[in-house]
């Protein structure tokens, strides 16, 4: 399909969901933003009371509606957005009572009872009461507090919520964003919902695990965020992971001033390994968020700024420093520099040593919402992000970041219009997202000495350039007929992607040891391309109906369909003439598909206090972007050069003559490619207990069409096998501690390295509990604690690692009958929880203490070689297990001191049978009111002390075995390679510390 035809679907499809925009009338709510307010007024014998006057304010004091009473003494509104609310309850000769701190959520309703008690006049004064209801709906979202959205913020945008939230798998090394992985998925796999509109999550795509950040979204902007494993509503989109869905913060009719400004320092607090180079490490943040009306009850604006100069203290490049060179022991900090300055004469030593990590950079953002009338609303909101960054981390590669920039910004815009009526309502959303990453850095391309596992100069994934750009338009109407409740709509995106990367276009050095690095002895290879980009432009057309039966006043039904059509231009594939010569067949990429998604979901509400709920269906979502640019990229004329031996004008990237051409590389996308999809089943039970609320839940999730990667252009049979029976597809070349394959040597056409061809057989499925509890012990004192244990499998190799490579299955044809690469997923995290205790005082000087206790399982790994060891030469140098045999000596040994399950596939390590360290942290939190003046309690002291206690982290050393720099590889008959192995005393130790160090942070806040 060609663009013009993509555009002419995209237009006739906005001209139907604009065509639906003028049909307006509020229902029950079903929206993605808006829910509903249900109460009764009673007097003290519980007799319903009639004619009672009731005013819905916001929580900055905006009138919503005001309403009489009926014969039930019920009243209700719908559609209401998303937030904090008061109701105000007047009755002649009885006491006006003030509910406060009302939730309403998305899709959910909140039911309130009011209670007046007779009171002879004069009334003086209203009396105030909290509220403790909490949202009930169709879907089982979870609702993060104010007290958890405010509270111990490492970093003020909304990703940092899901540091504190057992539903994610958060970062921990020293990197920030949204999440390593969320329902067994990598982090990349979920959305982010803002105000109805989807927005763009986007890191380095070529790092999965790399988080995201969201600082055009600061908690100070934000009014509320839910998180969904599985929604259950047909107007959500597809999508295979967890949503993340926030609502920005509104003004009202009284004006806020709220500025903060806090400063901290590497000195202040710091653990000496986490600032060995006692940097200053000087950070500042400053911001405000200012709201008020524009015109009373009907028009307000909301307005935020922030500023944020961060610096960050790191460790010593690794935490291993003993090697030995010329047969001396050394320092790895101390030789390695001088090596460089001496033989080479270049200087590393701002590579080697620990890096300070700065980030700065600022973002603003606006809102305003305008009431046309009592059935119509109008919220217009817009922001923009700029930062850059230095030092940071990617993934887990060895190389400390060191040298590396990263240029960023994002834009967003949203309107959103709601129309509501008796019998139908209509919501109509229009967006426009921008997001842009350039990395950049040092001109000293990557080295790794092997043997030691130690690593510095430029990453790999750099430099690399990725740009979004999403234009997004929504419609949804409701009608209610009788007990249906019927929800029809449609949506259309059009996402423009550009993307510049290849990895390893750097070029990588990989010497075996430290007098291999000495004596310029090693493997060099470097992907070399085209200079261009792969741009394209895709279409996402949305279409979904629903009913909601209320079957009894108790329990609600709701069933509906929704069908996605997923584009993409397959024209800017081209085809590559001498593979399809040699191999007689032609490869076809993705097709445009429609995908069918229906959905089921109930929930029951007795009298009582029981809410029990739950969810089946379908989500689809379209091919990976990064894959299919990968598939451009890489259709033609880019060519890898490999070279073995020695490198004497280290670190200039040597020539043909010492690394020719070892051929061309290719990404084909298999002819059964199509859009992934999830399979979810949900289901929980919420229980009130007094001032508690305890939520119990479980889930299923199977995902399959996944991308699995395999070389098309290995050796169809293996040449050889070591003394373990490991299947060798090539010759073997030992230099030091390192071993890697010969190059083309292990290629079934010259010509070509590797070629990946992509098919849609990887699957991941995830099962979960979950259990939370949130209660107010005092009306000042409140405790909220969640766990969740999961379970994630899958047969998806390397899902954590940069290099396309590592993705290859080592036993490509099977072992013993079994496909290894089948079992525990990377982002298997069995373990999370959190708990948070905050206590606050009244009075005059106000304070409020907070801790914050986090837990989570390890991460999973395999044992086996040092990063760039490739015993099998299939390509990979990390994708390698290691023999469990007694063949060397002390592996049992190393096995159980580490803490690993053991097991084994014919001899073979299970994948991911160890298990890095369980990971605790704790923080506090300290404000004190000041009462300065006129200021009274509303200028205050805060101290944030993050990771008082927190384990250490950082990048394990996962070499089971070393090969042994003093041996060689024997060759014996029937093609049995033997290789010198012994065990590593320090497997399972870490091989680069790297945490979120422990800080100190001090400021001052008002809200006036």
């Amino acid at each position: 399909m060609s663009l013009p035809q993509r555009w002419k679907i995209v237009r006739v499809w906005i001209a139907v969901c604009l065509a639906t925009a003028g049909v307006s009338g509020p229902l029950a709510a079903q929206s993605l933003t808006s829910g509903s307010l249900q109460g009764v007024v009673v007097g003290v014998d519980g007799g319903p009371l009639d004619g009672a006057q009731v005013t819905i304010e916001t929580a900055t004091g905006g009138a919503v509606g005001s309403f009489q009473t009926g014969f039930s003494g019920t009243f209700g509104i719908n559609l209401l957005a998303a937030g904090e609310y008061r109701v105000l309850v007047e009755q002649a000769g009885y006491q006006p009572v003030r509910r406060i701190g009302i939730v309403v959520a998305p899709g959910q309703q909140t039911s309130i009872s009011v209670v007046l008690e007779r009171r002879p006049p004069p009334i003086l004064a209203v009396e105030e009461q909290v509220e403790r209801a909490s949202p009930s709906g169709m879907a089982r979202a979870r609702l993060v507090s104010r007290i958890e959205l405010t509270s111990h913020e490492a970093r003020r945008d909304l990703s940092d919520v899901a540091s504190g939230l057992s539903e994610f798998v958060a970062p921990v090394d020293g990197r920030a964003g949204l999440a390593l992985s969320a329902g067994g998925l990598p982090g990349w796999r979920s959305r982010l919902i803002v105000d109805g509109v989807p927005e763009t999550l986007l890191s380095h795509p070529g790092f999965p695990d790399q988080p995201a950040l969201t600082p055009i979204f600061a908690r100070d902007g934000l009014d509320q965020v839910s998180v969904l494993g599985a929604p259950v509503d047909l107007e959500w989109r597809g999508g295979l992971g967890t949503t993340i869905a926030a609502q920005t913060r509104r003004g009202g009719n009284r004006l806020l001033f709220q500025p903060y400004l806090s400063a901290s320092s590497g000195a202040l607090g710091a653990r000496p390994l986490d600032n060995p180079a006692d940097s200053t490490a000087l950070s500042l943040r400053g911001g405000v968020f200012l709201s008020g009306p524009i015109v009373t009850d009907t028009a307000s604006f909301a307005l935020r700024f922030d500023f944020q100069s961060v610096e960050t203290p790191s460790s010593y490049a690794w935490a291993q420093d003993a090697a030995t060179y010329r047969g001396q022991a050394v320092s790895l900090r101390e030789v390695l520099p001088a090596i460089a300055a001496d033989s080479f004469g270049t200087q590393i030593g701002s590579l080697v040593a620990p890096p300070v990590r700065r980030w700065r950079g600022g973002s603003g953002s606006g809102r305003v919402d305008w009431r046309l009338g009592a059935a119509h609303e109008v919220a217009v909101r817009a922001g923009l992000a700029v930062w850059k960054e230095e030092a940071g981390l990617l993934g887990s590669e060895l190389v400390s970041g060191a040298g590396s920039e990263l240029s960023a910004r994002d834009a967003s815009a949203a309107l959103t219009v709601t129309s509501r009526g008796t019998l139908i309502s209509n919501e109509l959303r229009v967006g426009f997202g921008l997001a842009r990453r350039e990395y950049g850095g040092t001109a000293v391309p990557s080295t790794t000495v092997v043997g030691s596992g130690a690593a510095f100069g430029r990453s790999l994934g750099l430099p690399a350039l990725f740009d979004q750009k999403t234009f997004d338009i929504s419609n949804a109407v409701q009608l209610r007929a009788g007990v249906h409740q019927i929800k029809v709509g449609g949506s259309a995106s059009l996402i423009d992607y550009r993307q510049d990367y290849r990895y390893g276009a750097s070029g990588a050095f990989l010497f075996g040891s430290v007098d291999g690095f000495g004596a310029g002895q090693g493997v060099f290879s470097q992907v070399v391309g085209p200079a261009e980009a792969a741009s394209f432009t895709t279409a996402q057309l949305g279409a979904f109906l629903q009913d909601t039966w209320s079957v009894s006043p108790s329990l609600s039904i709701l069933l509906g369909t929704r069908i996605d059509y997923f584009t993409l231009p397959t024209d800017k594939v081209n085809t590559n003439p001498v593979w399809e010569a040699i191999t007689v067949a032609r490869e076809e990429v993705y097709q445009n598909s429609v995908n069918i998604s229906p959905r089921l979901g109930f929930v029951w509400q007795n009298a009582g206090d029981w809410v029990v709920r739950g969810g089946a269906g379908y989500s689809f979502a379209p091919l990976d972007r990064f894959a299919f640019a990968e598939s451009i990229l890489f259709d033609r004329e880019v060519m890898v050069h490999r070279g073995v031996g020695g490198f004497d004008a280290w670190p200039a990237l040597p020539g043909l003559s010492a690394a020719p051409i070892a051929g061309e590389r290719l990404t084909l996308l298999n002819t059964t490619i199509r859009a992934p999809r999830t399979a979810k089943l949900d289901f929980g039970i919420s229980r009130s207990l007094g001032d508690a609320t305890l939520h119990l839940s479980g889930a299923y999730h199977h995902t399959d069409y996944l991308l699995r990667r395999e070389d098309l252009n290995r050796l169809a049979a293996p040449v050889a096998a070591t003394q373990e029976g490991r299947p060798v597809y090539g010759s073997l070349v030992k230099l030091g501690g390192l071993v890697a394959a010969v190059p083309e040597g292990n290629r079934r056409f010259t010509g070509f390295d590797l070629v990946s061809g992509l098919s849609p057989t990887g699957y991941a499925t995830y099962y979960e509990f979950a259990a939370r509890l949130e209660q107010r012990l005092s009306g000042r004192v409140a405790l909220i604690a969640s766990y969740t244990y999961s379970k994630t499998e899958d047969n998806l190799i390397g899902s954590r690692s940069a290099d396309p490579t590592d993705q290859l299955n080592p036993f490509p044809d099977g072992l013993n009958g079994v496909d290894w690469a089948k079992g525990r997923s990377d982002f298997d995290v069995p373990h999370r929880g959190t708990a948070l205790l905050r206590i606050s005082t009244g009075g005059r000087s106000p304070l409020t203490l907070s801790g914050r206790y986090r837990v989570r399982s390890g991460l999973p790994f395999t044992p086996g070689f040092r990063p760039g060891v490739d015993v099998n030469a299939d390509g990979s140098g990390n994708n390698d297990p290691a023999h469990l045999g007694t063949a060397v000596a002390g592996v049992d040994a190393a096995l159980r001191n580490a803490g690993c399950e053991g097991g084994a596939t014919g001899g073979f390590a299970v994948r991911n049978s160890c298990r890095e360290t369980l990971h605790q942290a704790f923080d506090l939190s300290l404000s004190v009111g000041l009462p300065v003046g006129r200021l009274g309690d509303r200028l205050a002291l805060t101290v944030d002390a993050f990771n008082l206690v927190a384990t250490e982290t950082g990048i394990v050393d996962r070499a089971l075995v070393l090969v042994d720099p003093a041996g060689s590889i024997g060759s014996g008959g029937s093609g049995i390679l033997t290789l010198p192995l012994v065990a590593n005393p320090n497997f399972g130790s870490l091989l680069v510390r790297r945490g979120d160090p422990r800080s100190v942070r001090v400021g001052l806040r008002l809200e006036y």
